[in-house]
């Protein structure tokens, strides 16, 4: 199994802490391959990346080892490529950390702002985010996704980072132990700096569960839900759960007729869904209780 997926929207390895948000991070599936380095930059190997993003990491590794560069950005981009096809190969070790970390933050020394130095802040990130339980860092993660964030601005890569610093600040055991309100001020700020549909909608429900794994009031979370859903969730895993989660929110502020709609849509939708029948005996629990005239 590999150490990491090669799409960008990558998954953390699942911990205890990150567990409850799994769904919300997989609707969008791999969003942004590698190639989008090659297209963005011209570079040399276009053939390194097309094999990473097959998934092919040994011959990828071989193309970008054997492609000459011939500047600057070519010879960064090769660099890239080979230390991301050994990351994430299957044959990967530890013993070839080092050199891969050196190489990423040599790259993103020399251009933090363009797509290779942004690329590699990230996956410096996610190396930091990705040492097992005894050994991640997540402060460390969080630091390099804050500076891919500032250093990219709008870029779409700046925007994942943004993504992943909402999760962390939100489900990460981090120094200091800041405050669930600290977490959910920081984490609205991220999620505000997020414009791509896809990417906000996986933000507001990384905000929402993570406001829910804090124990926020429902009043508070049921928002985020709601705005997430207008942007247009259309993964159907994803669809069914939220409906049932804005159903049992709407429920618990009393909104017993928005509770039902939610309710409704869901057994419209998903009739053969394994929650049928529960959501079924919640909407009928509402029906027995009509609001007071």
């Amino acid at each position: 199994h590999n150490r990491m997926n090669l799409p960008a929207t990558m998954q953390p390895r699942q911990s205890s802490w990150l567990g409850v948000i799994r769904f919300a991070v997989v609707i969008c599936g791999a969003l942004i391959a590698f190639t989008s380095v090659r297209l963005a930059h011209g570079a040399e190997s276009p053939v390194g990346w097309e094999l990473l993003s097959q998934y092919r990491f040994k011959e990828a590794l071989l193309a970008f080892e054997q492609t000459a560069a011939t500047d600057d950005d070519s010879r960064r981009s090769n660099n890239l490529g080979r230390a991301l096809s050994q990351l994430v190969s299957p044959s990967y070790n530890e013993a070839q950390l080092p050199g891969i970390v050196s190489e990423l933050e040599h790259i993103w020394q020399s251009n933090q702002q363009d797509k290779l130095g942004l690329w590699a802040g990230y996956y410096l990130g996610r190396i930091h985010q990705n040492q097992g339980k005894t050994n991640a860092d997540f402060d460390a993660a969080l630091t390099w996704f804050q500076r891919v964030a500032a250093a990219g601005e709008n870029d779409s890569i700046a925007q994942i980072a943004h993504l992943k610093a909402v999760g962390l600040v939100l489900f990460a055991p981090l120094e200091g132990a800041p405050s669930s309100e600290e977490r959910f001020d920081r984490a609205q700020q991220w999620v505000a700096q997020i414009t791509e549909p896809h990417l906000r909608i996986n933000a507001l429900l990384v905000l929402a569960n993570g406001m829910l794994y804090r124990d926020a009031a429902p009043d508070r979370v049921l928002p985020a839900f709601q705005r997430a859903w207008r942007i247009g969730i259309t993964d159907p895993t994803a669809r069914a759960q939220v409906l049932v989660q804005m159903g049992n929110l709407a429920s618990k502020v009393d909104q017993p007729q928005l509770a039902a709609d939610y309710y409704g849509q869901f057994l419209d939708e998903f009739p053969s869904e394994k929650r049928h029948q529960l959501v079924r005996d919640q909407l009928n629990q509402i029906s027995q209780f009509p609001p007071d005239e």
